[in-house]
């Protein structure tokens, strides 16, 4: 059906592995090409380090135990928002995060952008080798304006199949 779509996507954040990168970049190029927006609800709603809670305390930890169990506590919470993120941005969505009032993120996600400029590219001699390609987009002027963009993009594997090959065409020099 012609038309923008939306989906929102509702988790208290989920990690990845690096060997499934490729694939979390193949939903975002998939939704880009379907037209369809990600939006991403931190369904954790307002984070607070579980470590700073001051009943969970045990008199026998010692506090450099206590520094370290938060500083991996902050980076494991990171790491699982910036999947909803990375998968928002990547298709021009939006995330909802650090917010107890999730009727208000529902809303605001649910809600179409009045504006949204979508750029595409095609890189050059582009080799099928499956590795992860970084790109940088800015603004030269940003006056009232943002950007939000993918961190890179995967390049596709060497296809296996004779019939996906002549698709591609003739191998760059």
């Amino acid at each position: 059906m012609p038309g923008q779509r939306i989906v929102i996507l509702v988790s208290p954040g989920f990690l990845t592995i690096s060997d499934f990168e490729a694939e979390k970049a193949d939903i975002v190029e998939s939704a880009v090409r379907a037209n369809i927006l990600i939006n991403s609800l931190d369904a954790r709603g307002l984070w607070v380090d579980p470590s700073l809670d001051p009943s969970r305390r045990n008199n026998t930890s010692s506090s450099a135990m206590l520094n370290a169990k938060s500083q991996y506590d902050q980076a494991s919470a990171s790491a699982q928002a910036n999947v909803l993120a990375e998968v928002a941005y990547g298709t021009g969505g939006s995330l909802y995060q650090n917010s107890n009032d999730l009727d208000a993120g529902f809303r605001r996600l649910a809600t179409a952008p009045e504006f949204l400029y979508l750029l595409g590219f095609s890189p050059q001699n582009l080799k099928a080798d499956g590795a992860f390609h970084e790109l940088k987009v800015t603004l030269k002027a940003s006056a009232g304006a943002s950007v939000q963009a993918r961190h890179g993009y995967f390049a596709p594997n060497k296809p296996t199949d004779p019939a996906e090959a002549a698709k591609l065409g003739p191998a760059p020099r």
